[in-house]
């Protein structure tokens, strides 16, 4: 690695859970620090910021950039039955102009429109559903539509960084 991509302290915690895949998002590339390699690229010219604790962190435009990984088995639910999503996000507005459906942006998952396998959302101040500024995670059903999800309603403010974390477990117990 360049001097650059050193690790930080952060990057060899979340590195000793032998991470299927782990992604700064420092702005400079979509490199996966695990050792499977999923690199991916960035769509449009995202810029940066700074992360509370000093380091650099993607900022996207929420309508024309954003991240891309290729798809891989182990980043599936149906690989293990097991898998747990986190992110550090800083929404900077709370009315999103480009929202889907009832007033919600999709800002994390896997899959295209319609062909979710999983997906974080987030939805506007004001929404058809009444959910002001929902966080949520869902689980799709295999053969497309529906499926399960959980969700946090805190208050939250434009600005404010936010650690995301969803726990995706289908795996029945012995």
């Amino acid at each position: 690695m360049e001097s650059s991509d050193a690790l930080t302290d952060y990057d060899e915690t979340v590195l000793a859970d032998n991470p299927v895949a782990y992604f700064r998002l420092d702005g400079n590339n979509v490199k996966d620090l695990s050792p499977r390699n999923h690199d991916g690229r960035y769509v449009g010219a995202p810029t940066t910021t700074k992360l509370p604790n000093g380091e650099a962190a993607t900022v996207f435009d929420g309508s024309s950039q954003y991240a891309q990984v290729s798809d891989a088995n182990d980043i599936s639910i149906t690989a293990t039955g097991k898998l747990t999503l986190e992110a550090w996000m800083r929404p900077d507005v709370l009315e999103f102009p480009n929202d889907e459906g009832s007033g919600y942006v999709h800002w994390m998952g896997k899959g295209g429109v319609g062909q979710q396998e999983y997906a974080s959302r987030m939805y506007s101040r004001t929404n058809d559903e009444g959910r002001p500024n929902r966080i949520s995670g869902y689980a799709f059903n295999l053969s497309g539509g529906e499926g399960i999800g959980s969700y946090f309603q805190d208050p939250v403010a434009a600005g404010e960084w936010i650690h995301y974390v969803l726990v995706i477990n289908t795996a029945r117990s012995p």
